[in-house]
Parts: structure tokens; C-alpha cells; sequence
């Protein structure tokens, strides 16, 4: 009877110890494409407002990413024009590769964490999915896509012109 008891206890302790692990992948699976997928022929172009939210600030802007031979390439710029970030991704390898970071962001364990991140809101990017959660340093990404076509532009202001 009492082997039976500790025998339960440490199956109550393992689920409890393999709970935690689970969250960020039941998380990842949950995601519903809510975009259009980024079209991955070579030369294609995107354009994204992008946000980036810590628990000590923001980084939002506009993302522009474009599809290579060999894989992806980024840049993200703020609201003044500056580069906060520009990156590689090798889907091959699901690799990132950082090749200019703003100089705020630019510490080794931050770098770290970019890379990490990146490839995951990269390939959500390519599924059509524009949030990215790290759930272990409470950083969320938002890249929505951009419409700045001509005929989109137009539309909208003939459809204000006519409410007045």
C-alpha cells in the first residue's frame, strides 16, 4: 500500500514538472492564420507594421521582408526611418541570421533572444500568422501586413469624400 502511495506521488510530480514544458507548444498550436500567407517566390516583397513589446518598452515600425534564392531577408524600421533590424533567415537550417541591430537592442543575450524568436515569427509569417509569443521572456510580436497600394488608397478616400 505504501509503495502504491509513492508510486502516485511521483507520477503527481512528474505530470506536474512536464505541465510547464507543454504550454508554449499548446500555444503555437493554436494559432490560426488570421493573413495572408507571405508568397514565396524569389523577388517577392512584403511589407509589415511591425511591433515588438517587452516588459520595459516597445520597438514598433515597419518591416520589410523579401524572398532570396537561398532564403529570406528583413529589415525593420522605426517611425524616424532608422534601421532597428536587419536579418537573414535560411529556412534550410531555420537559421537567423542578425546583421545590423539598433545599438539599445544590441547585447549579446538580447541577440540571442532576437534569433530564437525571428525564426519562429518567420515561419509563422509564411503560414500567414502575425503574432509570435516568447512565452519565457514575455516578448510579443506583431507583424501586420501592410496595404499600400494605389487603387486601396484611392478607395478610401472616396469613400470619406462621400460620408461627408
Amino acid at each position: 500500500m505504501k509503495m502504491d502511495m509513492k508510486n502516485r506521488c511521483v507520477a503527481f510530480l512528474l505530470v506536474l514538472l512536464m505541465m510547464p514544458l507543454s504550454l508554449p507548444m499548446m500555444a503555437q498550436q493554436e494559432a490560426v492564420p488570421d493573413q495572408a500567407p507571405f508568397v514565396d517566390s524569389i523577388g517577392s516583397r512584403q511589407k509589415y507594421a511591425a511591433t515588438i513589446e517587452m516588459k520595459k518598452g516597445y520597438l514598433s515600425g515597419i518591416c520589410v521582408m523579401v524572398s532570396e534564392d537561398d532564403g529570406y531577408r528583413a529589415s525593420v524600421f522605426n517611425e524616424f526611418g532608422i534601421s532597428a533590424l536587419d536579418f537573414t533567415y535560411l529556412p534550410s537550417k531555420r537559421k537567423v541570421k542578425l546583421q545590423h541591430v539598433i545599438k539599445m537592442l544590441d547585447k549579446w543575450y538580447i541577440r540571442k533572444v532576437l534569433k530564437h524568436d525571428l525564426v519562429h515569427v518567420v515561419d509563422n509569417l509564411l503560414q500567414g500568422i502575425s503574432t509570435y509569443t516568447d512565452e519565457k521572456y514575455h516578448i510579443k510580436y506583431q507583424f501586420n501586413i501592410l496595404d499600400d497600394s494605389k487603387e486601396s488608397h484611392l478607395e478610401k478616400n472616396l469613400d470619406d469624400a462621400t460620408e461627408e
